[in-house]
């Protein structure tokens, strides 16, 4: 009984301040997100500081930083609101009507291949549904902002994840190598050959080396990394224009043949294979718009990868 009076007695419009607050960490700009004054969102912390018995956010050097009670409020309080979401939703919207914005993260590759055929797709079944494309970071991070609702997709190599996150595997892409048309390295060099050029290495952290170069270091010899860039989209101008040779995925390479100056290459040592897998947090099962765009993503991303010649698991 005192439960459900105490129930009662609860806004649940401070419920949406609420998770505006924890997410933005600032006053302002929650009153933004919500189209509230500035004014009217503090009052609406006060109650909800009454509420919990607790400051929520402290000013701190620097800005606004969450209470431990804040930290713990975040993940549930977000699954609250999305179950309360979904009781309000009309569950049979048709796709050509829904409206909603739906927020995926990946890294450049694949963005450059999928993005060009995700759209138009998308646009023919369900045109009211945006989409927001978040570079991706870390593994990690991406995961832990599908868990806060920050995010709804994440597209990357993905192995274990969370007992709340759902994982698709989409395939497998491998490396293979490219350097500029004419390049005297040949189309199958031997291991000798591929050392003897400086390498362009894609490394979104800024490091010079990679699980591949501690096989050729077992092998006796080692690559000279003469530059390391942070995304794909600039190695195939640096090769192009120069001597150095880089090992990217096999899809880009062949997405690039047509495009530029570009010879492909079998590298001496198999520089291996990676997973493409698609994420969602468990909430989103059940997201008309979200399992949209994560059906479409999987189709497109299969027959991107397949059209390489890489077997899918």
């Amino acid at each position: 009984m005192n439960s459900a009076k105490n129930l009662r007695s609860v806004d649940l419009n401070l419920l949406v301040i609420l998770d505006a607050l924890l997410t933005e960490r600032s006053v302002t700009r929650a009153a933004a997100r919500l189209y509230l004054t500035q004014p009217a969102t503090s009052h609406a912390l006060e109650r909800l500081r009454l509420l919990f018995g607790d400051p929520l956010l402290e000013r701190r050097k620097g800005g606004m930083e969450l209470t431990g009670r804040a930290e713990e409020l975040r993940e549930p309080l977000r699954d609250v609101l999305d179950e309360l979401q979904r009781l309000v939703q009309t569950p049979d919207i048709p796709l050509a009507e829904l409206r909603q914005t739906v927020h995926l993260a990946m890294p450049d590759f694949p963005a450059i291949l999928l993005l060009p055929q995700l759209w138009p797709a998308l646009q023919r079944v369900a045109p009211g549904v945006n989409l927001v494309v978040h570079n991706w970071t870390d593994n990690t991070l991406e995961i832990a902002r599908l868990q806060k609702g920050e995010i709804s997709l994440v597209l990357s190599t993905l192995e274990t994840v969370p007992s709340d996150v759902e994982k698709q595997h989409i395939g497998d892409e491998c490396y293979t190598g490219i350097a500029a048309l004419g390049h005297a390295l040949g189309a199958q060099p031997s291991l000798e050959e591929f050392t003897a050029w400086p390498h362009v290495l894609v490394s979104a952290r800024g490091s010079q080396s990679t699980p591949f170069d501690r096989q050729l270091a077992a092998l006796g010899v080692q690559r000279r990394v003469g530059m390391s860039v942070s995304s794909f989209l600039s190695v195939p101008s640096i090769v192009a224009s120069s001597d150095a040779i880089a090992l990217i995925p096999r899809s880009m390479a062949r997405h690039w043949a047509d495009t530029s100056r570009l010879q492909e290459f079998t590298p001496p040592v198999d520089a291996g294979s990676f997973s493409v897998d698609l994420a969602w947090h468990k909430r989103r099962s059940t997201d008309k718009a979200v399992q949209l765009v994560a059906g479409l993503v999987a189709t497109l991303m299969d027959r991107i990868v397949r059209q390489t010649g890489v077997n899918p698991a």
